[in-house]
Order: structure tokens, then sequence, then C-alpha cells
């Protein structure tokens, strides 16, 4: 070749160019027929191949689970009879959430608590703790940072693990089955679509009250703080009363609140509907003129009973607030407190002296339909087994289902 880029070649020359480029052409045909042969094989192995992979993630699954619950000192729930959902419990002794407690620098840092809700008055447990009084809707109040939103947010999580077949992080766990969480926790807007932070939180309590059945298990957690005090307040009682005061519904729930005046509603309705909870807190009484009476000491324990005052200044005193700022905050808050803005006034209370006796009136209906019914039905059974012709007469497999449909309410032929 020269320099000019002219090309000089022999006949020898490009015979072997030939055989090369055909020898080319083979080996690519030979490969592809190779590489095809090799997809069709291992196409052969793709269910085989799925369903190892789908046994392996199960594996994954319940090693990581059994480990968690190993190391962690988890336990296994117990699963109670739900009577064809007449009976609604959850009982936890000593629930801890587990996303906490693992980022706290010592597991034994977490103060764990316990947890009753059931729709009846009274029930025995036997997971470790004694018997405890449960209700359907468990009211919870206390300071800022006390452990509200950890406490009902635990509730949820157990209940999903036990429903999955897992451990739950707890001493133990009785319940009966939950068909849905339900939950209105948080604050979130959308300005693209013109939705606010409240109108949010309105919409997502509208499709929890629409969702909710009396097996439902729901969570909620400051429920009108987007709006004003009187508003918000109204809104809270409305939507916990549905829950827990409706006959129809009575589902487990869960509701942390700062509206202390939320805290009548166990005197207002029927008992075993709410019970008040509170997250304790200490102000150590100042021993001397230079020491603040105003510090505040979070035990992180839920105790019976409703909390008797808010601590919001204080977190505020917590969270580095100007001293001047906080000093100003506790002094409106003082006048406000000394102008009764707090408590219910006779009218509010004369309504819901009313609204309860109508409760329990509905309630006691409800419960005479219910027997009045349960002795048409059996009436029904007696004449539909008198109607049977003799079963000495029938085959022993017929004569059985006669008398088994019979039983369950079928018809008879």
């Amino acid at each position: 070749m020269q320099k000019q880029g002219q090309l000089f070649t022999t006949p020898s020359l490009r015979k072997l160019s030939q055989r090369w480029a055909a020898q080319q052409a083979e080996y690519s045909r030979v490969q592809e027929g190779i590489v095809s042969q090799a997809v069709a094989v291992a196409r052969t192995y793709t269910k085989l191949m799925q369903q190892g992979g789908r046994l392996l993630a199960e594996a994954d699954v319940f090693l990581s689970l059994a480990h968690v619950a190993s190391a962690l000192d988890w336990c296994c729930p117990t699963l109670l009879d739900d009577e064809n959902g007449g009976k609604r419990e959850l009982h936890i002794t000593q629930l801890r959430h587990p996303v906490v407690e693992a980022a706290l620098p010592s597991a034994s840092d977490f103060i764990p608590n316990d947890v009753h809700l059931s729709s009846s008055s009274s029930t025995t447990i036997t997971t470790g703790s004694p018997a405890s009084r449960g209700s359907c809707l468990s009211l919870v109040t206390g300071p800022n940072c006390g452990g509200k939103s950890t406490y009902i947010r635990s509730v949820g999580v157990a209940v999903l693990l036990a429903q999955v077949g897992a451990c739950v992080p707890a001493a133990g766990m009785e319940w009966t089955l939950v068909d849905k969480v339900l939950c209105r926790v948080g604050a979130s807007d959308n300005q693209l679509q013109g939705v606010s932070t409240f109108m949010a939180e309105m919409l997502e309590t509208r499709a929890l009250l629409a969702a909710a059945t009396p097996r439902s298990l729901v969570i909620v957690d400051e429920l009108g703080r987007g709006t004003s005090t009187f508003d918000g307040f109204g809104l809270a009682w409305a939507v916990a009363e549905r829950l827990a005061g409706s006959v129809a519904l009575q589902c487990r729930t869960l509701f942390a609140t700062h509206f202390h005046e939320l805290c009548e509603m166990e005197k207002a309705l029927p008992p075993g509907r709410v019970q008040n909870l509170h997250f304790s807190a200490e102000t150590p009484t100042p021993t001397s003129p230079s020491s603040s009476p105003t510090e505040l000491t979070l035990t992180y324990q839920v105790r019976p009973g409703p909390c008797d005052r808010s601590f919001g200044v204080h977190v505020a005193r917590l969270a580095k607030f100007p001293e001047e700022v906080v000093r100003e905050a506790q002094a409106r808050v003082e006048a406000l407190q000394a102008e009764g803005a707090q408590g219910l006034t006779p009218e509010q209370q004369r309504r819901l002296a009313v609204k309860k006796r109508e409760l329990e009136g509905e309630e006691r209906r409800l419960q005479k339909w219910a027997k009045v019914g349960e002795r048409e039905r059996r009436c029904k059974v007696v004449a539909a087994l008198a109607a049977l012709p003799p079963l000495e007469d029938l085959p022993l497999g017929e004569a059985l289902e006669r008398v088994v449909a019979v039983a369950e309410g079928g018809a008879i032929g």
C-alpha cells in the first residue's frame, strides 16, 4: 500500500480474503444457533426459576421475621374467636414501637405500654397482665412529644404484624381479626390541586368514616388542628362520637387529641364506649426562688383518666423559645383559663345528657329486636325439623344434609 492510499493485491490474497469472509459468516451462523439453543433450553426452566424465586423470597421473609422476633424478644400473638363479628377485642401487654426502639441507643430505653380495646364492657386476658376494662374508643391526651403518636401508631404496626402471621414487639397479645387499618395522621397539602392542609385532613377523615366497619381498627391523630379551636373541637367530637357512639359501628379506635373537652365524652356516651387515657408528665415544685417551675419531665407512660392540663408552653421552653415569648404565652394562657374558656357550658352538658339517654334507648331497642329475631329463628328451625320426613326412612347422608340445612337456615326440599 502506498502513501497515496492505493491498494495492491494478488489472486492468492483475494482467495484468502474470500475464505476469511466465508469462515466469519459460518462462525456467526453457528454462534447464533448455539445462543438460540441455549435460550430455548433455559426457557424450559422459567417456571422452575420463578417458583424458586418465590420460595426464596418467602424463606427470606420468614427467616427475617423469625430472626427479629428471637433477637428482639417479640411474642407470638393469640387469635381469638370473633363469634361471627360480635366480639371485637384487642389486648396488648408491654407494647413497643419496633422502629423507635431500634433507633434508641439501648432497647431498654424504650418504655412499653399496654393497650386494651373491646366492644364489651369488660374482658379478662391471659397475656401476663391483670384483667383490664376495655372500650371501643381510647381517647389519648397528654403533652406534645409525650408519646401519644408513637403509642397509637405502634398499635397499628402490631396489628399488621399479627395479621401477616408474624410475632409482635410486646410481652403478649390477644386480638380478633381486623378487616382494615384506617389512619388519619400527619399533615400534608397539595398546592397544585388546590387542596390545603385542613382540606386534605377533612378528605382523609371522610374516606375513613366511609370505609370503617365494626371490625376495623381506626387511628386518628390530632384531628381538627387546621381550623379554629371551636370548629376543630366540634369536628373532633362529631367524628369520635360517630366511631364510638354509633350502635352499628363501634369499631376499635385510638383517638389522640389536645382538645381536653373531648374527655367529657366518656360520661356523655354509654359505659364501655369511651375510655380516657393520658401520657403523664411531671413539673416539679421549685425548690428555690431561682429555680424554674416550668421544667417538664416526660415519663412516656400511659395512665387511665384524662390529662388535667396542657403543656404547650413547657414544650416551647424545651424548644429554646425566647424567654419573653414564653412568659407572654403563659400569661395569655392563664388569662384565658381565668375567663373560664375551658369546660362545657350547662347547655352543652344538658345536650350531652339527652344524647346519652337517646343512645342508651337505641341500644336497648336493638338488643330487644335481636332477642325477638333469635326467638323467631328458633321457632322456624323447630317447625322445619317437624316438617322433615322420618329420618330413619332416608339414607344416612341425605338425612344429615337435611338436618344441617335446617340448622343453618337453608331451605327444605
